[in-house]
């Protein structure tokens, strides 16, 4: 097992980091999702960023990002994402 590097406060997260991540975490099997859902994905997450209400949680190791999750509060009279 690598030991995970703690890093400290919001944001550290890129959208190149998201999408590398997506992308090997949902390409095999069983998701087998294409590439190009990655990229939607981490444009989805680095829009969510200024919310002033977004917690967030980042594992990272020496070769990079590792884990990530997101949550926010979430009301669908407010959301206009297709």
């Amino acid at each position: 097992m690598r030991p995970v590097v703690p890093r400290t406060g919001p944001g550290r997260v890129s959208p190149e980091d998201v999408a590398e991540l997506y992308a090997a975490a949902s390409a095999p099997p069983p998701l087998s999702e294409p590439p190009g859902l990655a990229a939607g994905f981490a444009d989805l997450h680095a829009g969510l960023r200024g919310r002033p209400d977004l917690v967030t949680a980042e594992a990272w190791d020496q070769a990079g990002l590792v884990g990530f999750a997101y949550g926010h509060p979430w009301w669908w009279a407010e959301q206009d994402d297709a």
